[in-house]
């Protein structure tokens, strides 16, 4: 073991396990600068992005309740609306029923008038004219009653369930 070349296997060795020494001593000072720097970056996004997003949260959960105000209030508007609607048919048809019973009225009037008129004058021009006038009164009548009628049919095809609240 006397022989020059086991120094300077040695020495090779020696010199490898310097170099590998260092290279871990290089890792070890890389690691350590990039923790640093990444706690850093932690610290910057902990102050300056994490309160934009918690603040993003509050304003979610905000616009969610004006949504849900928003929707409540679209149902009691359209209940109001509804009720009123309905309220106005009724006004409509009360006031149909009425119109069509002074119709009635006013035209068997008339047609008394008419067929006493008709047995004094019944070749007279007169009469001619008031038979138009009573057949206008009776087709009077028979609009009221088809206007009526499709009015009912509509408010039939129209109505709605009511929707269930939330």
């Amino acid at each position: 073991m006397d022989s020059p070349l086991v120094v300077v296997f040695l020495a090779v060795i020696a010199l490898a396990a310097l170099l590998q020494a260092g290279f871990v001593a290089a890792i070890a000072f890389g690691v350590r600068v990039g923790n640093q720097k990444l706690e850093q970056f932690e610290e910057a996004f902990e102050t300056g992005v994490v309160p934009q997003i918690r603040s993003a949260a509050r304003l979610t959960e905000k616009a969610a309740e004006i949504a849900e105000k928003s929707l409540a209030q679209a149902y009691r508007v359209d209940g109001m609306v509804a009720g009123a609607s309905r309220k106005a048919e009724r006004y409509m048809d009360e006031a149909a029923v009425k119109l069509e019973n002074a119709a009635t009225r006013a035209a068997m009037r008339v047609d008394s008038e008419l067929a006493v008129r008709a047995e004094r004058v019944r070749e007279h021009r007169v009469f001619r004219k008031l038979s138009s006038a009573s057949a206008f009164i009776t087709g009077l009548q028979r609009a009221l009653e088809v206007w009526q009628a499709t009015a009912a049919t509509a408010r039939a095809a129209e109505e709605i369930p009511p929707r269930p609240e939330a």
